[in-house]
């Protein structure tokens, strides 16, 4: 009986590779419904900083639901989430996030398997009417000179609230080397920046000088943050100011600075509105001879989604203008959710040595109810790649860099929906002195003060439900089990394919692993009168063993 079930299998082997080798055959369904374009929540035609608002107001401020569910369903997870938002910003910002998922970025339908939110009608929307709403660049002189520090100013007009907006400049001729920061003018009570992760400036250099400027801000509303202030309604509102610095040897002048395209985002609805564009010019005095040695750092923590009892990892990226000799941390989280389980280093020095220094503690203690600052459940740590500054022990200049990932697990007993993970100066390991954020660069190092342009974009980790109900061996989720569903675990555990639309639905055997066994036990079954799987089957249920194994694969 041995030796007939290894042949057997030894077949069944030899026919799935003939249906994983064939590149077809096995299409995966189309959900019902209108033709979308996902990421377009407000569905005016155009994937814009409104939507991510329009997904925001939804979640969090009373907005009505989307027209077409699914195109608020960025990451095609199947619901609608804070992360979804997070996602679409970040894309938008240029940083390096994935774009939506198909249908992107034309209009089509929904291709992935049935039980995703679908779309019931799509279109119809249209940016809102405000005559007043006006968008420009104000004048900006500089002495020129030893004097190479400018500040552009934008300033926006409208009769309506406004949650944020969108612009792209373009200098035409304008000798500015790159930008160093910016300010969200008037955005918290206290005057200083808030929400960095729903403020972008993204630089586009062309020969070594500034060719464009992508610029975002969305005063985002979440419930931590819900008494976040609109834009008020008025006429030439300074609302951001961005330093700048020109190029040495620029030549006394005038120089344009042009808006090619903008969006003011209305606070009460989420739709877009298209404002008059007004341009401005830059007038250097005296031809320049200093230059700005101020570098300009971002760090940013990533995302992810987990349920209860499942881990997730949030990458922790650093980005500066200047090459990066070494950093430090603190990072806090919320210890009644989440527990850190691992700090891992992911940048490796070019020259393939090890760190001159580094160490790094995770505080997992929870004895304090409540979760309100660096006290317990935190993160710090020190890295140094080489004492002597070499340039092949630097991470590169202009690059998002992904220097490390926290491991954490959310905790089994948490019924949060979600919890913020959050850069926060004065994390304390151990017989060390406290930890603060900061970057070295060009030499010096890059901290948190009011003089400097280094910013912080925390994380979010949204705690979701696990799929309750499943069909033993239904791997790719049409609730069926078929010879498809051997060929998706096969294409997962061999080929690199995608995840099985349900982990706990794949483990054929219920042995709380997934493995050969589970694809060759469903063969056996559909065509040798093999075991049928453990339950639940045929119809769907929970999983009687509760073990490591969920159906989340996202």
């Amino acid at each position: 009986m041995r030796s007939l079930r290894l042949r057997s299998g030894i077949h069944l082997m030899f026919l799935l590779g003939l249906l994983l080798g064939s590149g077809g055959g096995l299409s995966r369904a189309t959900s019902p419904g209108a033709d979308f374009l996902r990421g377009d929540s407000n569905g005016d035609g155009v994937v814009s900083a409104a939507d991510v608002h329009r997904i925001l107001g939804f979640l969090f401020q009373g907005f009505p639901p989307p027209d077409c569910m699914g195109s608020a369903d960025v990451d095609d997870s199947g619901v609608v989430d804070y992360l979804d938002a997070h996602d679409l910003w970040n894309y938008l910002r240029g940083i390096g996030q994935p774009p939506p998922r198909t249908p992107f970025p034309e209009i089509g339908p929904d291709v992935t398997p049935a039980g995703d939110l679908g779309c019931e009608s799509y279109g119809g929307g249209a940016p809102l009417e405000d005559p007043a709403a006006k968008i420009q660049v104000l004048d900006v002189a500089s002495r020129g000179g030893p004097e190479a520090k400018v500040t552009l100013r934008i300033a926006i007009s409208s009769s309506r609230p406004a949650a944020g907006f969108s612009l792209k400049l373009r200098f035409g001729g304008t000798e500015i080397r790159t930008i160093l920061g910016s300010r969200d003018l008037g955005s918290a009570t206290s005057g200083d920046d808030y929400g960095n992760e729903w403020k972008s400036v993204h630089a586009n250099l062309q020969s070594g000088a500034l060719g464009s400027l992508d610029v975002l801000l969305l005063r985002a509303r979440v419930p931590s943050l819900e008494d976040t202030p609109w834009i008020p309604p008025g006429n030439g509102v300074v609302v951001l100011e961005i330093d700048g610095c020109l190029l040495p040897r620029t030549p006394a002048g005038e120089y344009p600075i042009l808006i090619e395209a903008a969006e003011i985002i209305d606070a009460e609805s989420g739709w877009a509105i298209r404002p008059a564009l007004g341009n401005g010019l830059l007038t250097v005095d005296a031809y320049v001879t200093g230059g700005c040695d101020e570098p300009n750092a971002v760090v940013t923590l990533g995302g992810g989604r987990a349920p209860p009892g499942g881990s997730v990892v949030v990458p922790f990226v650093i980005r500066c203008v200047e090459p990066v000799e070494g950093y430090s941390f603190s990072v806090d989280f919320d210890e009644e959710v989440l527990r850190g389980e691992e700090v891992e280093v992911v940048w490796r020095r070019p020259d393939g040595e090890p760190y001159d220094f580094q160490w790094y503690e995770i505080n997992d203690d929870s004895g304090t109810p409540g979760s309100h600052g660096v006290d317990e459940g935190f993160i710090v740590g020190v890295s140094v790649f080489d004492f002597q500054l070499g340039a092949l022990a630097e991470m590169p200049a202009d690059t998002d860099n992904v220097a490390l990932r926290f491991h954490f697990r959310v905790r089994s007993e948490t019924t949060a929906r979600g919890t913020e993970v959050i850069f926060l100066d004065g994390g304390r390991a151990r017989e060390r002195q406290p930890t603060n954020n900061a970057v070295s660069a060009g030499s010096r190092t890059i901290g948190l003060d009011p003089t400097s342009s280094f910013l912080m974009v925390n994380g979010f980790i949204a705690v979701i439900d696990d799929i309750a109900t499943f069909i033993r061996g239904d791997s790719n989720g049409d609730r069926a089990l078929d010879v498809s569903d051997a060929v998706t675990t096969l294409g997962f555990l061999f080929l690199g394919k995608g995840p099985p639309s349900c982990f706990d639905a794949a483990d054929y055997d219920d042995d709380g692993t997934l493995a050969m066994a589970d694809p060759i036990g469903a063969l056996n079954f559909l065509f040798l009168s093999g075991k049928p799987p453990a339950p639940p089957f045929p119809a769907p249920g929970g999983d009687p063993t509760p073990d490591g194994m969920t159906c989340l694969t996202r």
